[in-house]
């Protein structure tokens, strides 16, 4: 885990989150802004991150736009979406709330 600090005026957020950072040349930043549909379907930000280890880095974030989150306003993620993150976090031993979500809502 590592934490991720957000800086805002007049405040600062710290908060763990489990995840991998990669290291990104330039044409995979832009193939990866393809992906997430930067900027129209998801804005883009940079945080600094703390490692375990007490290492700090940059990482980008996407965050869904407000366009995008009303228009998505109380639709579930596609089912694809859910096994695929699913499954990475059980590749990566990452703590994944779609399946904690997911067996709470069936319980």
């Amino acid at each position: 885990p590592f934490q991720e600090i957000i800086s805002q005026p007049h405040r600062e957020q710290h908060f763990t989150v489990y995840g991998y950072l990669y290291f990104l040349r330039p044409a995979d930043l832009a193939a990866l802004d393809r992906y997430e549909g930067y900027p129209r379907t998801y804005k883009r930000y940079t945080v600094n991150v703390v490692l375990d280890d007490g290492t700090e880095y940059p990482a980008l974030v996407y965050e869904m736009t407000e366009e995008t989150k009303a228009a998505r306003n109380g639709m579930a993620y596609p089912e694809e979406y859910r096994i695929l993150c699913r499954n990475g976090a059980r590749l990566r031993k990452i703590p994944n709330s779609f399946t904690r979500k997911r067996k709470q809502n069936h319980e």
